[in-house]
């Protein structure tokens, strides 16, 4: 679908041009093929569906990890303790389903993209959340905690789990995919799997010495949880807390609750003087540190982007700058209009495309039988 978002404010997080007061951009076949100021151009103005962007701003979408998504989905009190118990009592029709409205929600909050690391790394879970990610259409990277796991059962799971995912623009366009956590040992085996696959390794820092590390940076995604120091050859990192993160990481959290945008965002927004800095992690540092997602808007760039409205109250009408528009966001001050994921509307209008009521009234159910 050819879309074009006109008259919005962009904070596009480009070197070329940060931040535009009024523009348009021209979405296509999952890219961005046009952004600029003022008005489109005549012949952008063909597109198949177009948005008035007036008191809104366009930014990439935020990019979050690291918790268990399975934490995530049963974080209330009264089931957190028996989170393992009720996981093994729910269909796949049942896991799918609370994942699926889950996953609304975290788009609600402005997410495109999660990276969560599931433990244990149970096939009919890997299913589940696969299928729901696939259905809600937003980014997914499942980390298998691979320690120790025999690198053929890792690839007949992976294997599985795609073969359930109904649409094969799921797997080609990036929104379903896997990486491999490593705590202790890699192993060639490990690591020509990852390659053959296309999968990245998520390492902890104490690995960054190892020799089969070294000769495959390219692969890597370091996770910094110490006040280790992090050779320059190593690109993509992301630190764990606030007190360990440096201008051009990414900036995580183990805490499930954070997966949600609007946590995170209140978590680390007490640690930054300059509200700008928490969108340089959530809509550029992240996607590049964490190789997901869109990391600006810009020409060639991936179509992941959201529109917040600033027109009315609650949140609105505020002064449509950069600094007060980061402000607002720091504060949690701001409502998810649209959404799209590679180049897929998501969410129009404050409305999920794809989880309607007869989903929420299936988890509403399934909440209710295991009360």
């Amino acid at each position: 679908m050819k879309i074009l978002i006109e008259n919005a404010t962009i904070y596009s997080l480009s070197l070329n041009r940060r931040f535009i007061d009024k523009g348009y951009l021209y979405i296509d076949k999952g890219l961005i093929l046009a952004v600029g100021e003022g008005a489109p151009p005549p012949e952008l103005e063909f597109a198949d569906y177009i948005i008035d962007g007036m008191y809104s701003v366009a930014l990439p979408g935020f990019v979050v990890g690291i918790g268990n998504f399975f934490d995530y989905m049963f974080r209330f009190k009264t089931m957190s303790s028996r989170k393992e118990n009720i996981l093994t009592t729910l269909s796949l029709s049942d896991i799918e389903t609370l994942s699926l409205v889950s996953l609304a929600s975290l788009i609600l909050a402005g997410a495109t993209s999660i990276v969560t690391y599931v433990e244990p790394p149970n096939p009919k879970l890997l299913t589940g959340i696969a299928m729901a990610a696939n259905e809600c259409w937003i980014r997914v990277r499942v980390l298998l905690p691979v320690d120790g796991l025999d690198p053929r059962l890792v690839e007949d799971m992976i294997r599985n789990t795609m073969k359930n995912v109904k649409d094969p623009d799921a797997i080609t366009k990036g929104v379903i995919t896997f990486g491999f956590y490593v705590k202790k040992q890699i192993t060639k085996d490990l690591l020509d799997l990852a390659k053959s696959m296309n999968i990245k390794l998520y390492i902890e820092d104490n690995l960054i010495n190892n020799e089969l590390v070294l000769q495959n940076l390219e692969d890597v995604v370091v996770i910094g949880q110490e006040k280790v120091s992090i050779p320059p050859q190593f690109k993509r990192v992301a630190a764990t807390s606030s007190t360990l993160w440096r201008k051009g990481l990414g900036l995580i959290s183990r805490d499930y609750l954070n997966l949600n945008p609007r946590n995170l965002i209140h978590t680390i927004g007490k640690s930054f003087e300059d509200p700008r800095t928490i969108l340089d992690i959530l809509c550029h540092y992240n996607p590049l540190n964490l190789d997901i997602g869109a990391k600006t808007i810009e020409e060639g760039g991936v179509a992941d982007v959201i529109l917040l409205d600033y027109s009315k109250p609650p949140v609105g009408p505020i002064p449509m700058t950069e600094i007060d528009i980061a402000n607002e966001i720091s504060m949690l001050n701001y409502i998810v209009e649209t959404v799209l994921v590679a180049g897929e509307l998501t969410l129009d209008q404050g409305l999920t495309l794809n989880v309607g009521d007869k989903h929420v009234k299936k988890a509403q159910s399934i909440i209710e039988s295991l009360k």
